[in-house]
């Protein structure tokens, strides 16, 4: 029996099975270990080998293909003070949507109503990295507040991971996080860079204005240090040294608040992808 070291050190044949036959559709792997005789594994026990004797990725990328409007699950929305979320899934074909795609809002009638929509935070940049990559458009940019990025919980006060927004005042209700934020109460008008580690945020103004009905693709890259890359619509727009601590759990992201009790807070979100070295 080949063991797993034995894979780190294995001679690789590739032997497919001939078309038409019972296997085809399984490549086997013909391994020849310098301990041991030929062996014949299929591509599940290899991909399982590589995975525990060399580093591997993780990734999950979501179209909101297949998720249900009433409970958006695997994800978490979060609302308060009786706030409703219309959260709505999109089918392929509709209007502007590539696949999937989900829009959620907060109510329209109460002042600071917000909506959160997350994921497990399970994601961790010291194993080696972390990427996150979203697809994003705001219905408004007057009156609200958004946050797109990584936190380190499903549910904040307020819904928001900062309370202040802005390059001079940043303040964190998150302990460590990595956002691309807008907010009118800070008189913003551009996209900006909102990172807290341990406690210690920063703030960087990206150059980039907010628009509505745009589609914007947000990147983050955090490196094992906790060090970020901050991309949009391929560019990069800042880069940020002890933007998180690199040991602790991320998670995907995504608040809306109204800053008016008369008009809702609208996004959608198109598609999201995360991805790290396994932990």
């Amino acid at each position: 029996m080949t063991t797993i070291a034995d894979y780190k050190q294995a001679s690789i044949d590739i032997a497919l099975e001939q078309s038409g036959s019972q296997q085809a559709n399984r490549a086997a792997y013909v391994l020849g270990a310098i301990t041991q005789p030929v062996s014949v594994h299929n591509w599940d026990d290899f991909r399982y080998a590589l995975a525990v004797a060399s580093k591997a990725q993780v990734s999950v990328f979501e179209d909101w293909l297949g998720i249900t409007n009433t409970s958006l699950l695997p994800w978490t929305k979060d609302v308060a003070q009786g706030v409703l979320v219309d959260a709505t899934i999109l089918p392929k074909g509709a209007a502007g949507v590539l696949n999937g795609e989900v829009e959620f809002s907060t109510a329209s009638d109460l002042d600071d109503a917000w909506a959160t929509l997350t994921l497990a935070v399970g994601w961790k940049p010291s194993v080696g990295f972390l990427a996150w990559e979203a697809r994003v458009q705001v219905n408004q940019i007057a009156d609200c507040a958004f946050e797109f990025g990584l936190s380190d919980a499903l549910t904040e006060t307020a819904g928001l991971a900062f309370s202040d927004h802005t390059v001079a005042g940043v303040t964190d209700i998150a302990t460590d996080a990595a956002v691309f934020a807008f907010d009118t109460d800070g008189t913003l008008t551009n996209w900006t860079i909102n990172t807290v580690k341990n406690g210690t945020p920063q703030a960087v103004d990206t150059g980039v204005a907010v628009e509505a009905a745009t589609y914007y693709v947000f990147k983050i890259f955090i490196n094992s240090s906790g060090d970020a890359d901050f991309y949009i619509n391929g560019n990069l727009v800042a880069t940020v040294t002890d933007a998180v601590t690199a040991t602790n759990l991320l998670g995907p992201w995504n608040s809306v608040v109204t800053r008016i009790d008369t008009t809702a807070a609208k996004a959608s979100i198109d598609y999201v992808v995360i991805e790290s070295d396994r932990i």
